[in-house]
């Protein structure tokens, strides 16, 4: 906020009064944000662990501060990645061809998914690696 305040023209005895009355109002929480754009990440836009991060990094969130709202559940990731997969299913239908394969499976790593996970979603949908 000071960073935008100072962008803005505003000098920086004023971005940082400005900034200290919205935490004391509540108003400013990045712990609070962070949470909400977590949820947004995850049941929203689908991402997996590794772009909900990258997606509260470029929201300006704190490493910190996403360490303490991101833990780690394999299980909501799996859930998350088959979400995912049954969205991006109805559109494009089943793979045919082993291109068609990986092109799922990029689609999911894109999204933030690791490897295990998107192996263990792709098999239970049929759709694992030839043998």
């Amino acid at each position: 906020m000071r960073e935008r305040l100072s962008r803005k023209g505003f000098g920086e005895a004023a971005a940082e009064a400005a900034v200290d009355r919205l935490k004391r109002s509540g108003l400013l929480d990045d712990a609070s944000l962070a949470g909400q754009l977590r949820r947004q990440a995850i049941e929203q836009k689908l991402l997996g662990m590794r772009g909900a991060r990258l997606f509260l990094r470029r929201r300006g969130i704190a490493e910190e501060i996403i360490d303490g709202t991101l833990a780690y559940d394999e299980e909501q990731e799996a859930e998350t990645a088959r979400r995912l997969l049954q969205k991006r299913l109805r559109i494009t239908g089943a793979p045919e061809t082993p291109a068609d394969k990986y092109r799922l499976y990029q689609f999911l790593a894109r999204r933030g998914y690791i490897s295990e996970i998107i192996r263990r979603v792709l098999r239970e949908y049929d759709i694992g690696e030839e043998e």
